[in-house]
């Protein structure tokens, strides 16, 4: 049987949970995971409730999708990976949606920050993620936008498995017992944040090599809440 709640009603029980149990505050492989893991969580929540639903439709199997797209992944894998980036410009991580405008598609986030950008002749680099979405469009301000899909490729591919104490076995047990008894849904959270530590590890490490050797000068980002970027802000 389902619980209605509305979605204030849902976060304040949502807060409590984090408070009670300190999340903010404990780690696994001496990482602290509930901010990696809590907007995912909260999210699925608030759609498991019918408070929202899925804002964007990803790709279920990225295995699947290498296979069927190789090709084309192997191009950005060579000619757009990030490494490529100029040095020490002004790296733009924009948003992959897009607002049409005139039949051009904008990014309404960083379009006009760009044009400014190109008219005073300044160096800057466009980052995109490709691999979830259909929008391809180049902005009429990026002249050559490089992919992240190298360093999710990598993450996916050589990512290292995530020793779990008892005593972290343990604290994950309640709070899924707690989710169950507050939410009614029963969620495997130890598969979701060994999914994200996995990741996590390999992003940091591959951001902390692009940030040391390209030396960008700024960083704008749009999307602070993805896995990706969680890692490049924490380098």
């Amino acid at each position: 049987m389902k619980i209605i709640m509305k979605s204030k009603e849902l976060n304040d029980i949502f807060f409590e949970l984090e408070n009670k149990y300190d999340l903010f505050n404990k780690k696994i492989n001496g990482i602290y995971f509930w901010e990696l893991i809590r907007f995912d969580l909260n999210r699925r929540l608030l759609i498991d409730k019918w408070i929202i639903t899925e804002p964007h439709k990803r790709i279920k199997n990225k295995y699947i999708y290498i296979f069927k797209n190789i090709f084309n992944l192997l191009y950005k894998w060579i000619f757009k990976n990030p490494f490529l980036a100029k040095q020490g410009s002004i790296f733009i991580f924009w948003h992959p949606r897009r607002k049409n405008i005139n039949g051009i598609d904008y990014d309404i986030y960083t379009d006009f920050l760009k044009e400014e950008l190109y008219n005073k002749n300044m160096v800057y680099q466009d980052f995109e993620i490709f691999y979830w979405t259909k929008y391809y469009a180049k902005s009429k301000f990026s002249k050559d936008i490089l992919s992240l899909d190298f360093i999710d490729w990598l993450a996916l591919f050589f990512n290292k498995k995530i020793n779990f104490t008892n005593v972290d076995k343990n604290t994950i047990f309640i709070i899924e017992k707690e989710i169950l008894v507050k939410f009614n849904l029963k969620f495997n959270l130890l598969n979701l944040i060994s999914q994200k530590l996995r990741l996590y590890n390999v992003y940091i490490k591959v951001f902390d090599k692009l940030v040391k050797i390209k030396k960008p000068s700024i960083i704008i980002e749009v999307v602070w809440y993805w896995l990706i970027y969680k890692a490049l802000n924490k380098i």
